[in-house]
């Protein structure tokens, strides 16, 4: 079982890496304290707008944040 998560695991990390965007997402992502690669691989799938929203926007969106 192991096995076959850490086979998931490259299987999605060499998904990312192979699109010039997500890549670059990635070492964005990667390079914030805090974020891990759950959290990177969560919000470069789940959140397509980014780079297009605000950091405000972004921070609502993800929950992490208060709307005024």
């Amino acid at each position: 079982m192991g096995s076959e998560i850490e086979g998931v695991d490259v299987d999605i990390k060499t998904l990312i890496m192979d699109n010039e965007a997500s890549a670059e997402s990635w070492r964005i992502l990667r390079s914030i304290p805090g974020i891990g690669v759950v959290n990177a691989v969560a919000m470069i799938c789940w959140m397509p707008e980014r780079g297009i929203l605000g950091n405000r926007q972004v921070a609502a969106r993800v929950g992490v944040a208060l709307c005024p």
